[in-house]
């Protein structure tokens, strides 16, 4: 499973979002745009999604933006996925076929699921505090 291009965005938008350095400083999705390097109308669209889910925060007017507040620290990451490609992303055949199960199984069927229940347990086991340990790659792309 690759995650798709707007929860590739949302990801790299928490993790900035969640560095240490911006812990609940607040950032236009211009700005954010910028740092991850995504279109700005539609990384707004990505980021008030994770608003509604209560992921991150946001403020309107002219000190606003988005942001983490402390408690959103702990959401794990599977939740930022599931907001973003929904539930069932690691139930999909890698294939694509809709009717690929256990009893009529495509090519990579069982390696496959093998490989989701591995991403999910990681994506489960992380949280937006250690999406955030990556903001070393930030400060290299703001230089």
């Amino acid at each position: 499973m690759i995650f798709t291009k707007t929860c590739q965005a949302a990801l790299k938008s928490i993790a900035f979002l969640a560095s240490e350095n911006n812990i609940e400083a607040k950032y236009s999705a211009k700005e954010l745009s910028i740092v991850v390097v995504e279109n700005d109308h539609t990384l707004g669209k990505v980021l008030q999604l994770l608003v509604k889910h209560g992921i991150i925060s946001s403020l309107k007017g002219p000190n606003g933006g988005f942001y983490i507040e402390g408690k959103q620290l702990q959401i794990p990451v599977i939740k930022i996925v599931e907001a973003i490609d929904g539930k069932f992303v690691f139930n999909q055949c890698a294939m694509g076929f809709s009717k690929c199960s256990e009893k009529k199984p495509c090519a990579f069927h069982k390696e496959f699921k093998k490989s989701r229940e591995i991403i999910e347990k990681l994506l489960l086991k992380k949280n937006v505090l250690d999406l955030g340990k990556a903001d070393n790659l930030f400060k290299q792309i703001l230089k």
